[in-house]
């Protein structure tokens, strides 16, 4: 006959389990802590207003920008009256954003063979995205950076003879050589790159269709602040100094 088990063997293994639960507790909570940790930090630093991820760009509400640089055309494909090869274009641009955010852009780009004159719009989603979800690095640099990548989309005019047409869509990010608090909006060295679609439904209007193209650029473009600050009082509640 088996002898039953005692009441205090039998507690034992729930005392083990108990005290093992318990110790796995206090180690998720201690990892816990320390995830949390840079986010308390970086939202210290938010409170105490120090890099609170918009860096002086609410002094203004209306931002006029002008770029000027250069860019690479590539056409994937030959076609007459366009360069087989690679080809250097000068590029002009002029962007007006309201907030930073949105807005529209003129530009042109000029090379050996024609002249591209691309209207669209602009949008820069990651900037109030990032301030109003608090996701701030504390370093002007380093934020102004991520905020600052766009999305363009727009209509080209292609001068070569006769007038073409097509869609254009591109997308960049600009580093900031002078930051905003110091001249005006700043200054930035602007990385970037535009596709244009060939335009095959002109065809059928007897305009012949335009290539597609890809333009790789790279830009230097001064930002300006050219109304008040509306909004200057207002700022999310968990950046506010």
């Amino acid at each position: 006959m088996r002898p039953s088990p005692s009441p205090r063997s039998s507690a034992l293994p729930r005392c083990v389990a108990s005290a093992r639960s318990r110790a796995v507790v206090r180690a998720c909570a201690v990892a816990l802590l320390l995830g949390l940790g840079p986010l308390g930090v970086s939202s210290a630093r938010a409170d105490n207003g120090v890099g609170d991820g918009l860096y002086g760009r609410l002094r203004h509400d209306f931002f006029l920008q002008l770029g000027v640089g250069a860019g690479a055309q590539l056409f994937p494909e030959a076609q007459p009256g366009f360069a087989d090869e690679p080809s250097w274009a000068f590029m002009v641009d002029v962007r007006a954003r309201m907030t930073g955010v949105a807005g529209i852009i003129l530009a042109t780009s000029t090379s050996r063979t024609h002249t591209t004159l691309f209207l669209g719009a602009e949008v820069r989603p990651l900037y109030p995205a990032l301030v109003l979800k608090g996701i701030i690095t504390g370093r002007a640099r380093a934020d102004l950076t991520i905020q600052s990548l766009y999305i363009e989309l727009g209509s080209a005019l292609r001068f070569q003879g006769t007038l073409r047409t097509s869609l254009g869509w591109g997308l960049g990010f600009e580093v900031p050589l002078v930051l905003p608090r110091q001249f005006s909006q700043g200054v930035w060295l602007r990385f970037g790159v535009r596709h244009f679609r060939e335009a095959r439904q002109m065809r059928d209007l007897g305009v012949p269709a335009a290539p597609a193209e890809w333009l790789p650029h790279v830009s230097l473009a001064m930002t300006l602040g050219v109304s008040e600050g509306r909004f200057a009082g207002w700022e999310p509640p968990r950046t506010r100094p």
